[in-house]
């Protein structure tokens, strides 16, 4: 009908041998008396660069997205691994420091006293190290969890290449 705007997208072959993808709009205007379509107003614009952008985009987003995954995996595993070694070494050296200080009780020479005062302040100096790392993985566990949300992923945004503007009114066939 006159008027009504028809869009289509076709593949070209350029005179030189590349193919290019074209946008097109078309519509048909003033039949004549036979009830014949005298013309056709029609824009076809290249969009092959933007088509390729886009690709490239998105190609880059699954790269992206892909990469955040593998950083979240290897974050989570170092804070359980952290965790778990941490807690191991809690029991041995609570057993360490609970020795010293009952034999720190008995009866003992000046230097064997001196030497568990040395044992009971090095293992607290090392369950103090152990015990920052235990707060520092669950802070990290904890910061992870709240972190974790679904990004989605706008669709691209292209500036428009240009206003669709008749450039010639050709007599239809």
């Amino acid at each position: 009908s006159e008027g009504a705007i028809r869009e289509l997208r076709c593949r070209v072959r350029h005179k030189e041998g590349q193919w290019l993808c074209m946008q097109c709009r078309e519509t048909l205007l003033t039949p004549n008396v036979e009830g014949e379509w005298r013309y056709i107003l029609g824009i076809a614009l290249d969009v092959t660069s933007v088509l390729e952008a886009e690709e490239k985009t998105r190609a880059l987003v699954a790269k992206l997205q892909s990469a955040k995954e593998a950083a979240e995996f290897s974050s989570r595993a170092k804070s359980d691994v952290l965790m778990t070694m941490s807690q191991e070494l809690r029991a041995p050296l609570n057993s360490v420091i609970s020795l010293a200080n009952l034999l720190d009780a008995t009866t003992v020479n000046p230097t064997q006293k001196d030497c568990i005062r040395t044992i009971r302040e090095s293992g607290e100096s090392i369950q103090g190290i152990v015990d920052g790392v235990l707060r520092l993985s669950y802070t990290e566990a904890e910061s992870a969890a709240s972190a974790q949300r679904d990004v989605s992923h706008a669709a691209t945004a292209v500036p428009p290449v240009g206003n669709f503007v008749p450039e010639a009114v050709l007599p239809a066939p």
